[in-house]
């Protein structure tokens, strides 16, 4: 029988940590970022495999079958290997980092660290049962850059593509607005104010969704202790009912 799972906001911790490194790393990755900066996120990293590390064994010593476990999470074993770590401090490695077969093996540890994290995000999405809500938002977001454009796209110098469009749908959508691209239209006008009430709505539900999620797996926690001391009051019930009629049966017996 497999033991309680880490706790709902432990979890939530980690896949923020993961979202934060996996993007630094796509950064030094791709960009040439000052070397402090890069010192700065590999011993970032370093951390966060050490988190990773921890939370791998955590799960793992709860899982009955263990062999099984370690091979269906394979990726947990390649994300939270400090490569950038290690390459920093070998000599050999130092040289070998800057190599392009080394961003290879580095974007193979951000697809690790993205499939751990997705993970996470599809069970939190499954548990809250906001795929319908996120779809919408989807859908809003692209079918609005293209009507957007067909609107603006002529009468709007600002709007010369879809990117500039879409540069202007998701500010919009997030409900923060946008400085750089200003609807000249009415029509324009009215697609913006429908895509920032589907923003707010759906941003609404994410944080009610949220707020449920952890509410429910602390009353689950809750319900799960209270199960159990429940399960021991009845054994010891269930005990003292068989002394008690082992205590008449002995009593009948002196009694003869």
């Amino acid at each position: 029988m497999e033991k309680k799972d880490i706790h709902p906001i432990v979890d939530a911790v980690i896949i923020v940590l993961i979202v934060i490194d996996t993007f630094m790393l796509l950064l030094i990755t791709f960009y040439n970022i000052d070397p402090v900066i890069v010192f700065y996120v590999i011993y970032f990293d370093l951390f966060v495999c050490g988190v990773l590390f921890v939370e791998f064994l955590f799960r793992l010593r709860r899982k009955s079958n263990k062999k099984l476990y370690i091979i269906r999470h394979w990726y947990d074993i390649v994300a939270m290997i400090p490569l950038d770590f290690v390459a920093y401090n070998v000599f050999f490695l130092r040289v070998f980092r800057f190599v392009r077969f080394f961003r290879y093996i580095r974007l193979l540890r951000i697809i690790a660290l993205a499939r751990k994290s997705l993970k996470h995000f599809g069970e939190f999405i499954k548990d809250t049962n906001l795929h319908l809500s996120l779809g919408i938002l989807i859908f809003t977001i692209f079918a609005g850059t293209i009507i957007f454009f067909l609107i603006e796209g002529d009468s709007n110098s600002s709007v010369q593509s879809l990117w500039d469009a879409f540069w202007y749908v998701m500010p919009t959508v997030a409900t923060l607005g946008s400085e750089d691209i200003v609807p000249k239209t009415a029509a324009g006008r009215l697609v913006s104010m429908f895509m920032m009430l589907i923003g707010l709505i759906f941003f609404g539900m994410l944080t009610a969704s949220i707020a449920y999620y952890y509410v429910e797996g602390m009353e689950r926690e809750i319900q799960k202790e209270s199960d159990t001391e429940i399960e021991k009051l009845r054994c010891l019930i269930t005990n003292l009912q068989s002394e008690i009629q082992e205590l008449k049966e002995i009593m009948k017996e002196k009694e003869k």
